[in-house]
């Protein structure tokens, strides 16, 4: 189909700080090559660097010229964008890829508006609802503005039920206005040549990690509360403690750990069997995945959970949190345990481990109802549902 037979999309966003900030340029890049395909253009317009909420970034706070940026310069910007493209009476959507910009939707108010919501894990934080962090007035603030933004949206588009959920609730929207359209893999993760797999993990690992005897933990994500490394270490401490002839070992791919983890793990007598992996390459990521025993992955709280998907992908026996959203994008192809007791997670996984070749043997046929491919064609059904005519 020709790109001139469907909508323009004005794609904004996708430029943050932090882990973020290459899982949004992915998002953009996929967008922007996937629906060319499919005869759709997309447009995009990179937001400034922005800084979102405190409590969940790890790059520090915004800049005055940050803050002119984002909150004037770059609006008055998308205004004129949006008008001169709705007085082009060619068929347009603004399409917002991040809710962290969800308060850009008053700039596009000429444009019918898509939001892509990945969490509300941050306006929850705003709300009080963690007892785990503390969020300042200034971050209270924005949160409204952002749940304000999502109510100007003529569509959120969740990646999973239960921010879904969340949208309803917190922004109060019409479920008639809420669509959930899974997130797809922004890599084509996918099993590997053992030899491959094991060349691979043994170069980024402590020398003998990647030879057995010895069973591998793997988890993927940073040191923000939610992603429970505290909680990790202890599961690993216990696993070592009950079963101390297995060689447990934990490889962490993500942020370099916290001070505070490290003394955890030194007090917990396991800093000799963690092993810490900064800015690894995808495919150093897809080998990792399938040399470990397992992903361990026992977040409190999650948007969606994109490792899951990308461990089963390559056939990696995924340990997560019995707990939404996990439950939800893990299926029935992994083992849950509670994320907030480790002696009864740890326990769970001795008890559950010699039933992990399930996992490993379902979870491809799992990660598949996560293609990419069924991502876009949903959102291209919903631009060419709300393009203006």
């Amino acid at each position: 189909m020709s790109a001139t037979r469907g909508p323009s999309v004005l794609l904004v966003g996708a430029q943050v700080r932090g882990d973020r900030a290459s899982t949004m340029a992915r998002f953009a890049r996929i967008f922007h090559e996937g629906m060319s395909a499919r005869g759709i253009t997309v447009e995009f317009q990179p937001s400034p660097v922005f800084w979102g909420a405190k409590a969940f970034a790890e790059g520090g706070g915004i800049s005055f010229g940050e803050l002119v940026m984002s909150f004037l310069d770059f609006p008055r910007k998308l205004r004129l964008r949006a008008t001169r493209a709705r007085a082009s009476r060619r068929p347009w959507v603004a399409h917002i890829a991040d809710q962290t910009h969800a308060f850009y939707a008053k700039a596009l108010e000429a444009l019918p508006v898509v939001v892509t919501c990945h969490d509300l894990l941050a306006a929850r934080a705003a709300r009080g609802e963690f007892r785990e962090v503390r969020v300042g007035w200034a971050e209270r603030l924005f949160h409204r503005m952002v749940l304000a933004g999502l109510r100007r949206a003529n569509c959120v588009a969740c990646v999973s039920e239960t921010t879904a959920g969340d949208v309803r609730r917190l922004a109060g929207i019409d479920p008639s206005r809420v669509r959930v359209i899974h997130s797809g893999l922004n890599h084509p993760y996918r099993p590997m040549e053992r030899d491959e797999a094991q060349a691979r993990a043994a170069a980024l690992l402590p020398a003998g990690w990647s030879r057995p005897p010895g069973r591998l933990l793997l988890h993927v994500g940073h040191s923000g509360w939610y992603k429970n490394r505290h909680g990790i270490i202890r599961i690993l401490a216990e696993l070592c403690r009950l079963d101390p002839a297995s060689n447990w070992r934990l490889a962490l791919v993500g942020r370099a750990p916290t001070e505070q983890l490290e003394t955890l793990a030194h007090e917990q007598g396991v800093d000799d069997r963690m092993a810490s992996l900064v800015n690894v390459a995808d495919e150093d990521l897809r080998g990792l995945y399938c040399a470990a025993d397992a992903l361990l992955f026992p977040s409190l709280a999650e948007g969606f959970g994109w490792p899951i998907i990308e461990a089963q992908s390559c056939g990696c026996p995924v340990i997560t949190s019995a707990r939404a959203p996990m439950t939800e994008v893990a299926g029935d192809a992994a083992l849950f345990v509670d994320p907030a007791d480790p002696p009864a997670a740890a326990r769970a996984i001795l008890e559950g481990w010699e039933g992990l070749g399930r996992s490993r043997a379902l979870g491809p046929e799992n990660a598949r109802r996560f293609s990419t491919d069924s991502m876009l064609d949903r959102y291209a059904e919903l631009y060419r549902e709300l393009a203006t005519p």
